[in-house]
Protein backbone atom coordinates (compact mmCIF):
# COMPACT_ATOMS: atom_id res chain seq x y z
CA UNK A 1 0.00 0.00 0.00
CA UNK A 2 1.22 3.47 -0.83
CA UNK A 3 -0.06 6.79 0.48
CA UNK A 4 0.08 9.92 -1.68
CA UNK A 5 1.62 12.59 0.58
CA UNK A 6 0.47 15.30 -1.83
CA UNK A 7 -3.03 14.67 -0.49
CA UNK A 8 -1.88 15.17 3.10
CA UNK A 9 -0.83 18.02 5.37
CA UNK A 10 2.89 18.35 5.97
CA UNK A 11 3.93 19.08 9.57
CA UNK A 12 6.91 21.21 10.63
CA UNK A 13 8.86 18.10 11.68
CA UNK A 14 8.55 16.63 8.19
CA UNK A 15 5.81 14.14 9.02
CA UNK A 16 2.41 14.12 7.33
CA UNK A 17 -1.10 14.15 8.77
CA UNK A 18 -4.20 12.94 6.99
CA UNK A 19 -7.17 10.58 6.97
CA UNK A 20 -7.33 7.21 5.27
CA UNK A 21 -10.46 5.26 4.46
CA UNK A 22 -10.92 1.84 6.11
CA UNK A 23 -9.10 -0.98 4.37
CA UNK A 24 -10.82 -4.31 3.85
CA UNK A 25 -8.93 -7.59 3.55
CA UNK A 26 -10.84 -10.60 2.28
CA UNK A 27 -9.35 -14.09 2.13
CA UNK A 28 -10.37 -17.72 2.52
CA UNK A 29 -9.10 -19.68 5.52
CA UNK A 30 -10.07 -22.73 7.53
CA UNK A 31 -9.38 -20.81 10.76
CA UNK A 32 -10.43 -17.44 12.21
CA UNK A 33 -7.23 -15.52 11.48
CA UNK A 34 -6.43 -11.88 12.18
CA UNK A 35 -3.28 -10.84 10.27
CA UNK A 36 -1.45 -9.32 13.23
CA UNK A 37 1.93 -9.14 11.49
CA UNK A 38 0.58 -6.63 8.97
CA UNK A 39 -0.40 -4.32 11.82
CA UNK A 40 2.93 -4.76 13.63
CA UNK A 41 4.73 -2.78 10.96
CA UNK A 42 3.09 0.47 12.07
CA UNK A 43 3.22 -0.18 15.84
CA UNK A 44 5.84 1.54 17.96
CA UNK A 45 5.06 0.12 21.43
CA UNK A 46 1.39 -0.86 21.74
CA UNK A 47 -1.82 -0.67 19.73
CA UNK A 48 -5.41 -0.81 20.98
CA UNK A 49 -7.52 -3.17 18.85
CA UNK A 50 -11.28 -3.74 19.03
CA UNK A 51 -12.64 -6.92 17.42
CA UNK A 52 -16.18 -7.56 16.19
CA UNK A 53 -16.50 -11.22 15.23
CA UNK A 54 -19.55 -13.02 13.86
CA UNK A 55 -19.37 -16.80 14.04
CA UNK A 56 -21.54 -19.86 14.84
CA UNK A 57 -20.06 -19.73 18.36
CA UNK A 58 -18.79 -17.12 20.81
CA UNK A 59 -15.20 -16.22 19.97
CA UNK A 60 -12.22 -15.51 22.24
CA UNK A 61 -8.51 -14.78 22.07
CA UNK A 62 -6.18 -17.79 22.47
CA UNK A 63 -4.22 -18.76 25.57
CA UNK A 64 -3.30 -16.05 28.07
CA UNK A 65 -4.94 -13.45 25.84
CA UNK A 66 -8.40 -14.74 26.80
CA UNK A 67 -10.98 -12.28 28.11
CA UNK A 68 -12.24 -14.88 30.58
CA UNK A 69 -10.03 -13.41 33.33
CA UNK A 70 -12.05 -10.21 33.13
CA UNK A 71 -15.42 -11.69 32.20
CA UNK A 72 -15.59 -14.42 34.85
CA UNK A 73 -14.40 -11.90 37.45
CA UNK A 74 -17.26 -9.62 36.36
CA UNK A 75 -19.83 -12.37 36.85
CA UNK A 76 -18.37 -13.44 40.19
CA UNK A 77 -18.35 -9.86 41.54
CA UNK A 78 -21.90 -9.26 40.35
CA UNK A 79 -23.03 -12.49 41.98
CA UNK A 80 -21.31 -11.64 45.27
CA UNK A 81 -22.54 -8.03 45.42
CA UNK A 82 -26.07 -8.26 43.99
CA UNK A 83 -27.03 -11.92 44.04
CA UNK A 84 -27.89 -14.48 41.33
CA UNK A 85 -31.03 -12.67 40.15
CA UNK A 86 -28.87 -9.89 38.71
CA UNK A 87 -27.52 -12.34 36.14
CA UNK A 88 -29.58 -13.51 33.17
CA UNK A 89 -30.75 -17.11 33.16
CA UNK A 90 -28.23 -17.97 30.43
CA UNK A 91 -25.36 -16.48 32.41
CA UNK A 92 -26.43 -18.10 35.69
CA UNK A 93 -26.54 -21.52 34.07
CA UNK A 94 -23.15 -21.08 32.39
CA UNK A 95 -21.60 -19.78 35.60
CA UNK A 96 -22.84 -22.88 37.45
CA UNK A 97 -21.16 -25.13 34.87
CA UNK A 98 -17.76 -23.46 35.39
CA UNK A 99 -17.93 -22.77 39.13
CA UNK A 100 -15.38 -25.47 39.92
CA UNK A 101 -12.93 -24.07 37.37
CA UNK A 102 -13.38 -20.37 38.18
CA UNK A 103 -10.97 -20.28 41.18
CA UNK A 104 -8.11 -21.72 39.11
CA UNK A 105 -8.84 -19.20 36.36
CA UNK A 106 -8.70 -16.31 38.85
CA UNK A 107 -5.45 -17.68 40.29
CA UNK A 108 -3.94 -17.80 36.82
CA UNK A 109 -4.93 -14.16 36.24
CA UNK A 110 -3.14 -13.16 39.45
CA UNK A 111 -0.03 -15.11 38.43
CA UNK A 112 0.03 -13.20 35.16
CA UNK A 113 -0.16 -9.95 37.09
CA UNK A 114 -3.62 -8.92 35.89
CA UNK A 115 -5.20 -6.98 38.73
CA UNK A 116 -8.88 -6.85 37.83
CA UNK A 117 -10.98 -4.63 40.09
CA UNK A 118 -14.59 -3.47 39.58
CA UNK A 119 -14.94 0.14 38.51
CA UNK A 120 -11.27 0.49 37.56
CA UNK A 121 -9.48 0.40 34.24
CA UNK A 122 -7.37 -2.73 33.90
CA UNK A 123 -3.72 -1.72 34.18
CA UNK A 124 -0.90 -3.57 32.35
CA UNK A 125 1.20 -6.11 34.22
CA UNK A 126 4.92 -5.74 34.86
CA UNK A 127 5.70 -6.90 31.31
CA UNK A 128 3.38 -4.27 29.83
CA UNK A 129 0.75 -6.82 28.79
CA UNK A 130 -2.94 -6.08 29.14
CA UNK A 131 -5.80 -8.43 29.93
CA UNK A 132 -8.34 -8.68 27.11
CA UNK A 133 -11.80 -7.31 27.95
CA UNK A 134 -15.15 -8.59 26.71
CA UNK A 135 -17.32 -5.61 25.77
CA UNK A 136 -20.36 -7.17 24.09
CA UNK A 137 -21.52 -10.65 23.21
CA UNK A 138 -24.84 -12.00 22.04
CA UNK A 139 -26.44 -14.73 20.02
CA UNK A 140 -28.32 -12.84 17.32
CA UNK A 141 -32.05 -13.53 17.24
CA UNK A 142 -34.75 -12.94 14.65
CA UNK A 143 -35.95 -10.05 16.83
CA UNK A 144 -32.51 -8.42 16.55
CA UNK A 145 -32.69 -8.63 12.78
CA UNK A 146 -35.97 -6.71 12.94
CA UNK A 147 -34.09 -3.79 14.51
CA UNK A 148 -31.84 -3.64 11.45
CA UNK A 149 -34.91 -3.69 9.21
CA UNK A 150 -36.54 -0.93 11.24
CA UNK A 151 -39.60 -3.03 12.14
CA UNK A 152 -38.65 -3.15 15.83
CA UNK A 153 -37.55 -0.12 17.91
CA UNK A 154 -33.86 0.22 18.75
CA UNK A 155 -34.65 1.26 22.33
CA UNK A 156 -37.48 0.14 24.57
CA UNK A 157 -39.79 2.76 26.03
CA UNK A 158 -39.96 2.80 29.81
CA UNK A 159 -43.57 3.14 31.00
CA UNK A 160 -44.34 6.13 33.23
CA UNK A 161 -46.28 4.89 36.29
CA UNK A 162 -47.35 8.48 37.04
CA UNK A 163 -48.80 9.08 33.59
CA UNK A 164 -52.10 10.98 33.71
CA UNK A 165 -51.69 12.19 37.28
CA UNK A 166 -50.56 15.59 38.60
CA UNK A 167 -49.34 16.98 41.90
CA UNK A 168 -52.74 18.58 42.33
CA UNK A 169 -54.38 15.15 42.14
CA UNK A 170 -52.23 13.93 45.01
CA UNK A 171 -53.35 16.81 47.24
CA UNK A 172 -56.85 15.37 47.26
CA UNK A 173 -56.73 12.72 50.03
CA UNK A 174 -59.43 10.48 48.59
CA UNK A 175 -58.10 10.70 45.06
CA UNK A 176 -54.51 10.25 46.23
CA UNK A 177 -55.33 6.87 47.79
CA UNK A 178 -56.83 5.59 44.55
CA UNK A 179 -53.93 6.97 42.50
CA UNK A 180 -51.36 5.27 44.70
CA UNK A 181 -53.08 1.92 44.13
CA UNK A 182 -53.02 2.47 40.35
CA UNK A 183 -49.34 3.44 40.41
CA UNK A 184 -48.44 0.38 42.47
CA UNK A 185 -50.39 -1.80 40.05
CA UNK A 186 -48.53 -0.30 37.10
CA UNK A 187 -45.17 -0.84 38.80
CA UNK A 188 -46.05 -4.45 39.58
CA UNK A 189 -47.03 -5.07 35.95
CA UNK A 190 -43.78 -3.53 34.70
CA UNK A 191 -41.82 -5.78 37.07
CA UNK A 192 -43.67 -8.85 35.77
CA UNK A 193 -43.25 -7.85 32.12
CA UNK A 194 -39.58 -6.90 32.40
CA UNK A 195 -38.11 -8.33 35.64
CA UNK A 196 -34.62 -7.21 34.60
CA UNK A 197 -35.73 -3.78 33.47
CA UNK A 198 -36.23 -2.14 30.06
CA UNK A 199 -33.42 -2.02 27.55
CA UNK A 200 -32.75 1.68 26.99
CA UNK A 201 -30.18 2.68 24.38
CA UNK A 202 -29.15 5.97 22.89
CA UNK A 203 -27.72 6.55 19.44
CA UNK A 204 -27.49 9.41 17.00
CA UNK A 205 -30.31 9.58 14.48
CA UNK A 206 -27.86 9.49 11.57
CA UNK A 207 -26.22 6.37 13.03
CA UNK A 208 -29.56 4.57 13.33
CA UNK A 209 -30.23 5.32 9.68
CA UNK A 210 -27.17 3.26 8.74
CA UNK A 211 -28.37 0.09 10.54
CA UNK A 212 -30.06 -1.33 7.41
CA UNK A 213 -26.57 -1.60 5.86
CA UNK A 214 -25.97 -4.55 8.19
CA UNK A 215 -28.91 -6.53 6.79
CA UNK A 216 -27.61 -9.63 5.07
CA UNK A 217 -24.31 -9.42 6.96
CA UNK A 218 -25.58 -9.91 10.50
CA UNK A 219 -27.29 -13.29 10.62
CA UNK A 220 -29.72 -14.83 13.07
CA UNK A 221 -28.46 -17.72 15.23
CA UNK A 222 -24.87 -16.48 14.92
CA UNK A 223 -22.88 -15.03 17.80
CA UNK A 224 -21.41 -11.54 17.62
CA UNK A 225 -18.54 -11.02 20.05
CA UNK A 226 -16.90 -7.66 20.70
CA UNK A 227 -13.66 -7.64 22.66
CA UNK A 228 -10.68 -5.35 23.12
CA UNK A 229 -6.98 -6.06 23.48
CA UNK A 230 -4.02 -3.72 23.77
CA UNK A 231 -1.27 -5.49 21.85
CA UNK A 232 2.38 -5.07 22.69
CA UNK A 233 4.71 -5.27 19.70
CA UNK A 234 6.02 -8.61 20.98
CA UNK A 235 2.51 -10.08 20.84
CA UNK A 236 2.29 -9.40 17.12
CA UNK A 237 5.10 -11.60 15.82
CA UNK A 238 2.63 -14.24 14.64
CA UNK A 239 -0.79 -13.89 13.09
CA UNK A 240 -3.60 -14.25 15.61
CA UNK A 241 -5.82 -17.35 15.41
CA UNK A 242 -9.11 -16.77 17.26
CA UNK A 243 -10.74 -19.67 19.08
CA UNK A 244 -14.11 -20.73 20.41
CA UNK A 245 -14.75 -19.19 23.83
CA UNK A 246 -14.45 -21.78 26.59
CA UNK A 247 -13.48 -22.18 30.22
CA UNK A 248 -11.80 -25.53 30.40
CA UNK A 249 -13.90 -27.80 28.20
CA UNK A 250 -17.13 -25.86 28.79
CA UNK A 251 -18.23 -23.76 25.82
CA UNK A 252 -19.00 -20.16 26.76
CA UNK A 253 -22.60 -19.37 25.78
CA UNK A 254 -22.97 -16.43 28.17
CA UNK A 255 -24.07 -13.05 26.86
CA UNK A 256 -23.06 -9.49 27.64
CA UNK A 257 -25.37 -6.91 26.08
CA UNK A 258 -26.06 -4.64 29.03
CA UNK A 259 -24.12 -2.76 31.68
CA UNK A 260 -23.99 -4.87 34.82
CA UNK A 261 -24.93 -2.48 37.61
CA UNK A 262 -22.09 -3.63 39.86
CA UNK A 263 -19.30 -3.07 37.35
CA UNK A 264 -18.09 -0.46 34.89
CA UNK A 265 -14.64 -1.30 33.56
CA UNK A 266 -12.94 2.07 33.61
CA UNK A 267 -15.61 3.66 31.42
CA UNK A 268 -14.58 1.62 28.41
CA UNK A 269 -17.05 0.67 25.77
CA UNK A 270 -20.48 2.01 24.92
CA UNK A 271 -22.79 -0.49 26.51
CA UNK A 272 -26.53 -0.53 27.01
CA UNK A 273 -28.45 0.00 30.21
CA UNK A 274 -31.45 -1.57 31.88
CA UNK A 275 -33.91 0.92 33.39
CA UNK A 276 -36.32 -0.04 36.13
CA UNK A 277 -39.47 2.12 36.47
CA UNK A 278 -40.00 3.46 39.94
CA UNK A 279 -36.31 3.09 40.92
CA UNK A 280 -33.53 5.69 41.02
Amino acid sequence: MKIDTLEMKRNKDGTFTGDVTPTRFTFSTDKLVYPTRITQVSVKDTTDAVFYVQAPFKVDMPGDMTYQYQWVTTLENTLANLGPDELTKTNREWRMKIQNQAPALMQQARQLGFNIQPGQAIAPNKKGRHATTLEWAKRVTAEDIKILAGTRPYSEKVPDPDDGFTAADMRNPQRATAIQKIIQSRLAKAQRDQPRGYLVREAKTDDLKTLPILQGHVQAEQYITKFRHVFTKAEMNDDLVLVQAKVGDVADVSEHEEMLRAVAWGGRGGLDFKVFPGKD
